[in-house]
């Protein structure tokens, strides 16, 4: 059984196991192992979020419709039903302060409802514009994320005023807020305790980060630039 993880940061990689009427977002490490006790089940119906304990409610995977993810991009509430994104793949960038920077490279957005049987012609179409839309600004490349390290603070800024304490803070609560691009979409994550970890702040921007060696010496030269969320 995974140990407790009392660290700020999120988690590297999840299952997301796909039935009707739920999601059940499980956390694990890169090569797949089980990391934690609990996991985050969504109903597909009402909406709700809950995180629940493997030992009291196991997972019914046997069931279930297996994806793995990368991390969770948010949610969303259109005119005709809520919708789940997520972070199908991402490349390594590069290691930056022994934490890991990844580009995201693919998206998905998962309707909770099954079907638009419900829906009438024209809201089929207007729900699709929606969408589409949505996808449009998922699918411009810049994305960049890290599950251990603050992106979006300059190391400067971090080294003269991030204290114990503030290193201590949820990834998302200590992000500087003009250059969290999924702020509002994960807000339904950070309004509940303990989903802190499922949380995952996403920058938009440029991060480039290369191993140079000049004069016989070596050293990392790393260029991040940030893309403020008031110049969408």
């Amino acid at each position: 059984m995974a140990a407790k993880d009392l660290s700020a940061d999120v988690y590297e990689r999840f299952h997301l196991y796909s039935l009707p009427d739920k999601f059940y977002i499980e956390p694990r490490d890169k090569i797949g192992a089980v990391v934690s006790n609990s996991y985050l089940e969504i109903d597909r119906i009402s909406g709700e979020l809950k995180l629940k304990s493997v030992a009291d409610a196991p997972i019914p995977t046997f069931q279930a419709e297996l994806t793995q993810i990368y991390g969770i991009f948010g949610l969303t509430r259109l005119a005709f039903g809520d919708y789940l994104i997520v972070i199908k793949k991402a490349d390594l960038v590069g290691v930056l302060n022994g934490a890991e920077i990844y580009h995201v490279t693919q998206t998905e957005i998962i309707p909770f409802n099954k079907t638009t049987l419900h829906l009438t012609e024209k809201q089929v179409w207007h729900n699709k514009n929606f969408v589409d839309m949505i996808q449009l600004v998922l699918a411009t490349t810049g994305f960049y994320y890290s599950t251990k390290f603050d992106l979006t603070h300059s190391l400067q800024w971090l080294s003269e005023n991030a204290t114990p304490n503030f290193r201590q803070l949820p990834m998302m609560e200590r992000a500087n807020p003009r250059f969290v691009w999924n702020r509002h979409l994960a807000s339904p994550l950070s309004a509940i305790p303990g989903l802190a970890k499922y949380t995952l702040p996403i920058m938009h921007g440029f991060v480039g980060i290369r191993n140079c060696l000049v004069h016989g010496n070596n050293f990392k030269l790393a260029l991040i630039s940030r893309r403020s969320i008031h110049r969408a």
